[in-house]
């Protein structure tokens, strides 16, 4: 750790959109005081200035934080375009946006910072106004799973579909089963409907979170199987009715559907 090192907090810090919420705030303030202040190497890897490798886990034990607060804050703070984040099924890399405004390494004038913030917040009217067409695109399955948009960090990206990380979201998978969950909920939405996928992904993921299963993989893959190959038989007329298989539990079923009653 640089103890010798420190990060500048402007006073403008408590007009910030997220500064009420302690959660969000906590994350945010981390992130600043973790970011690498020069790049740095990590594992043969350059870790920019402005960024850090990391994980949920390791967020939840700095900040003692539950895991769920940690996924949301760091939500809130991508949602408001000031945090990056590149997930892989090994760690994240976590990257200020806005790094070099908030720690200025120079003697900018007030009024040069002010100009950067007014040329941010015209782009970000025109972002808003296509944020209908970005939505469309993050649900696209896309052929290349792994992208380098800066070849001098080669830290590549790992691009996982929108639907596998509500999963991950809803912590209905772990974050070192985030690849392979992936590359199974692509294959189904190759075949089936997106909202078919989402719904019986759910429901499965939600019967198998209190049990003792051996392989996950198998057991989601075949659960998945029977109910969405059951939704497109033409002879069936529900097709909302899941189909079950002798290992599940009814009574842990009546259980989970008397919820929603």
């Amino acid at each position: 750790m640089d103890n010798d090192t420190f990060i500048k907090l402007f006073r403008s810090f408590t007009s910030w959109e997220w500064y009420t919420d302690q959660n969000t705030k906590d994350v945010f303030i981390h992130c600043l005081l973790m970011a690498n202040w020069k790049d740095k190497k990590w594992k043969g890897t350059v870790i920019p200035r402005g960024s850090f490798i990391t994980s949920i886990a390791r967020l939840s034990s700095d900040l003692k934080l539950s895991e769920k607060k940690i996924r949301t804050a760091i939500n809130h703070l991508k949602q408001s375009n000031d945090l990056a984040v590149k997930t892989t099924n090994q760690y994240s890399l976590i990257t200020v946006v806005k790094y070099d405004v908030y720690q200025i390494t120079t003697n900018k004038k007030a009024n040069e910072l002010i100009d950067t913030m007014a040329n941010e917040g015209q782009a970000e009217g025109k972002q808003k106004a296509n944020k209908g067409q970005q939505l469309k695109k993050d649900i696209t399955i896309e052929d290349k799973r792994y992208k380098i948009k800066d070849k001098s960090t080669c830290v590549p990206e790992l691009k996982i579909h929108y639907l596998t990380e509500r999963l991950l979201f809803k912590n209905l998978i772990a974050e070192n089963e985030t690849e392979i969950f992936d590359e199974i909920i692509r294959e189904y939405l190759a075949e089936y409907d997106a909202v078919d996928v989402s719904v019986k992904a759910d429901y499965v993921l939600g019967l198998m979170k209190d049990k003792q299963i051996d392989n996950r993989m198998a057991y989601f893959k075949s659960a998945m199987n029977k109910n969405l190959k059951y939704s497109y038989l033409p002879e069936v007329e529900d097709t909302n009715t899941p189909v079950f298989d002798e290992e599940v539990d009814l009574d842990e079923l009546d259980e989970f559907l008397a919820e929603f009653e």
